[in-house]
């Protein structure tokens, strides 16, 4: 896979009662990602990833879901599965 042959290392968050469930780390860089089963995404969605922003413990963040448009959630950037696939294969995320 291409983020892994550019050094990069999946893990995930876990904290009380909330997580997260990619974290793709480049360096020093943390990218957070949420994937949702549904047409549809709700704001709660992201609710940790806004938190991880703030806390400054990524840097970008993503969700990803099996709907039809790019939408936008405060700092969080939500694609449909196949647009995060070719941003994440190309290596343009």
């Amino acid at each position: 896979a291409v983020y892994l042959q550019n050094g990069a290392s999946l893990s995930y968050y876990s904290g009380e009662k909330e997580e997260s469930d990619i974290i793709i780390s480049y360096g020093d860089e943390h990218i957070g990602v949420e994937i949702k089963s549904g047409h549809t995404w709700r704001r709660n969605y992201g609710m940790v990833l806004k938190k991880l922003i703030e806390a400054k413990k990524i840097a970008r963040a993503y969700g990803v879901y099996t709907g039809e448009r790019a939408l936008v959630d405060g700092p969080i950037n939500i694609l449909p599965v196949s647009d995060f696939l070719e941003k994440l294969w190309s290596g343009t995320l």
